[in-house]
């Protein structure tokens, strides 16, 4: 067996410890294509000295830069949250980035933008939460900065009309977006989704298991965009 070295995209990353966080899994949203892993309610966040306790052993376990990147759950539910992003701050933490479903108000997320060198926002169209003027407003209080956002448009089926409109909207203001073709935990009837079978044997892409629309699942039109080229679309 050959050995094979691999180096790092960016040559800072020798100097960077990486970080992803999750603060707990605790979410105010229950999306169906969610694994109990990251969302169940039931873990209790804890309390704030006990997060102030591991960026202090960050600090004293390397003289690296350190980039953290906060998850959940829904991490901005945490009550002492921007507290805790301060004192990153104040322990010179290099690097702070937050994901979210964008369910707090936009003055929250405007104010929030203080603390972090970047936001990701996931928009999520199981819930009837528009996040796109949070999303604008973030924009804009970032410009001429070096703050950076970026969104993961969670293509749900049912909901592509909408998801188009939201993805025309944010290429307009020039805002980084990604698609997450959603992977589901149960179909449309609520019976558990199956991966779909060919002879026997289950049909894998390079993405993972292949839902097609045999199964009812994602509809011919949704199923032609994640084939074809976005630009068809926006």
């Amino acid at each position: 067996m050959n050995s094979v070295a691999i180096e790092p995209f960016y040559s800072n990353d020798d100097n960077r410890m990486k970080v992803e966080w999750q603060l707990s899994n605790r979410c105010n949203f229950n999306c169906s294509y969610c694994s109990e892993y990251t969302h169940n309610n039931k873990l209790p966040y804890r309390d704030l000295s006990d997060y102030k306790m591991v960026v202090n052993k960050l600090k004293k376990f390397t003289e690296k830069e350190i980039w953290i990147s906060i998850t959940g759950g829904e991490p901005c539910i945490y009550p002492e949250l921007k507290p805790l992003l301060q004192y990153c701050i104040d322990k010179h933490i290099n690097f702070l980035s937050l994901c979210t479903n964008g369910s707090q108000t936009t003055k929250y997320y405007v104010d929030l933008m203080k603390y972090l060198n970047n936001i990701i926002f996931s928009y999520h169209f199981e819930y009837k939460v528009d996040i796109l003027k949070s999303i604008l407003e973030v924009r804009k209080c970032i410009e001429n900065t070096k703050k950076t956002l970026h969104v993961h448009v969670m293509m749900l089926p049912g909901h592509f009309k909408k998801a188009i409109e939201v993805m025309n909207q944010l290429k307009q203001n020039d805002i980084l977006f990604g698609i997450r073709r959603i992977r589901p935990l149960y179909m449309s009837d609520g019976s558990p989704a199956k991966p779909y079978q060919k002879g026997g044997k289950l049909r894998l892409t390079k993405n993972g298991p292949d839902y097609s629309k045999e199964q009812g699942y994602y509809s011919s039109e949704e199923l032609n965009f994640f084939e074809g080229d976005i630009h068809d679309y926006i």
